[in-house]
């Protein structure tokens, strides 16, 4: 076996294992009041107490695709409604089933593996915010599915340029990048962060004339805009972003107690990137940095650094992020 397969099989072995404790944790457990509220709603629309226009349901306007997809399930799963407990098990159930479907597709999808990628996979995966998340439901993990998915569409070869009569192939794939990328930003809205991260990552060449022109990643801008609207038109109100604040003492706690290690893994990524000296290396920079700076200044939990996680996470899974990650 190569050293390229070695390092496949370390990554299937650790995407599995992790799945396995996540799977192993998962219970009629409640973390928190946004989990309550999801399950809430999810009822509500379940037994057509609300309906998908015009609903109150708490941040419907930024996560409504969650409520529709726990809604379905639960429909599907038809849990005793008088007990309270399994349906907040099928719940977390929902949540891990989806993401760790689509990290062993994301996983399975790439075929040269080196052993950093390993080691930030790993890093990623069992960094404590991760950890802790992938055992309950959330629209954080819901959205998370759909963006793992989003990027094996990205990563995967372009054969537009090449082959002129497959070219409706790559109209078929930009349609479904829009898709996915509607549904990560409607399951929950904050994943538009990651969007110049991915955009920036899945270029084919490092040129914004470039950028701008690729079919992909329009349709993946157009998506996401669509769901935001989407979202202030089916809700019956909507929530508007929480005031700024920024408490050092917090801000070092629970960066600390969320990112943990992972934490150096995302300021080396951005210092490599930096070192190239280019205006397109310096956004890429401050893209990968966008969620934390963004939830820096209203860092209310730990799980809010969720993204910047799951930022550096997908830069193992494109060309331009691993020649980054093999600089360092």
């Amino acid at each position: 076996m190569t050293f390229s397969g070695k390092m496949r099989l370390a990554a299937s072995l650790v995407a599995v294992a992790w799945i396995c404790l996540e799977v192993w944790a998962v219970g009629p457990v409640m973390r928190e009041s946004d989990q309550a509220s999801l399950l809430e709603g999810a009822v509500q629309l379940a037994v057509g107490d609300e309906a998908l226009a015009g609903n109150d349901s708490y941040n419907y306007d930024k996560q409504y695709f969650s409520y529709w997809i726990t809604a379905a399930w639960l429909k599907l799963r038809n849990p005793d409604a008088d007990s309270s407990m399994e349906i907040v098990r099928q719940g977390n159930l929902l949540a891990i089933t989806l993401f760790a479907l689509s990290l062993l597709v994301l996983v399975g999808s790439q075929k040269r593996w080196s052993g950093v990628q390993v080691v930030v996979l790993y890093g990623a995966l069992f960094t404590p915010v991760l950890s802790f998340s992938g055992m309950f439901l959330s629209p954080n993990m819901i959205s998370a599915s759909f963006l793992l998915i989003l990027t094996v569409m990205l990563c995967s070869p372009v054969e537009a340029e090449e082959e002129p009569g497959k070219r409706w192939t790559e109209g078929l794939r930009a349609f479904l990048i829009g898709l996915l990328a509607w549904a990560a930003t409607a399951a929950r809205q904050d994943a538009i962060l990651l969007m110049p991260l991915l955009a920036l990552l899945a270029a084919r060449k490092a040129s914004f004339g470039v950028l701008m022109r690729d079919q992909r990643l329009q349709a993946m801008g157009i998506g996401s805009v669509f769901a935001i609207v989407l979202g202030l038109l089916l809700s019956d109100s909507f929530a508007v972003l929480p005031t700024p604040f920024f408490v050092l003492p917090t801000f070092v706690a629970f960066i600390g107690g969320g990112l943990g290690a992972l934490l150096l893994l995302l300021l080396a990524f951005a210092v490599t990137v930096v070192r190239k000296r280019a205006l397109y290396s310096g956004l890429l920079a401050i893209a990968v940095l966008l969620p934390l700076i963004f939830y820096g200044c209203v860092l209310y939990t730990p799980r809010h650094l969720f993204l910047p996680a799951l930022a550096i996470l997908l830069t193992i899974f494109f060309e331009r992020g691993r020649e980054a990650w093999s600089g360092i």
